[in-house]
């Protein structure tokens, strides 16, 4: 029985493919409409993030504080647009999604880089849209890296590290059926 039901779909696809070949319209949808779209989308659809709006809470306010903040900035991957003045402010930013990443640079960030001890700066990234903010948190996580280590002598731990915390904000499971289906739609 099994294999009658094997030979019928076999035939079926045999005659469907004999059916496209006789048509020049059907080859055309079948073969030169997908290629097209392939085409359109290695050029239309891309992953990159490029301007993240950013906001920097800047507590230190030193020479090497703003040193980091020039770095996100000229890389191209943020736009740094706020400086909010307290963690109320920073919140605001985040829950109204103005911005996408918060950058909180503590007090001692200077004074810890010159004492060559372990200092941390803070990274708030709004997990609305999960992709761009997993992109956006790993453009600083590399920056500051980077700027770590043209900050330490050959042969020294780096100085500088990023201290991560995750919240979850408005939707407490993290089953993606709660989050992908809200996520997908067009605002």
């Amino acid at each position: 029985m099994l294999s009658d039901s094997v030979e019928r779909i076999k035939q079926m696809v045999v005659k469907e493919f004999i059916q496209i070949f006789r048509d020049k319209r059907m080859k055309a949808i079948v073969f030169v409409i997908p290629l097209l779209q392939t085409m359109v989308f290695g050029y239309a659809v891309t992953m990159d993030v490029n301007n993240i709006p950013t906001a920097v809470y800047d507590l230190d306010r030193s020479y090497e504080s703003r040193e980091l903040v020039r770095r996100l900035a000229a890389s191209g991957y943020f736009d740094v647009l706020y400086t909010p003045g307290s963690p109320a402010e920073v919140q605001d930013l985040l829950d109204r999604s103005k911005v996408t990443v918060a950058l909180q640079i503590n007090r001692g960030f200077s004074a810890d880089l010159h004492r060559r001890i372990p200092t941390a700066v803070q990274l708030l990234v709004d997990g609305t849209d999960s992709n761009t903010g997993i992109v956006a948190l790993d453009y600083a996580n590399r920056i500051i890296l980077k700027y770590a280590g043209d900050l330490a002598p050959a042969g020294l731990p780096l100085p500088a590290r990023i201290d991560l915390r995750q919240r979850r904000g408005i939707i407490p499971s993290s089953r993606a059926r709660t989050t992908m289906c809200p996520a997908s739609l067009p605002w």
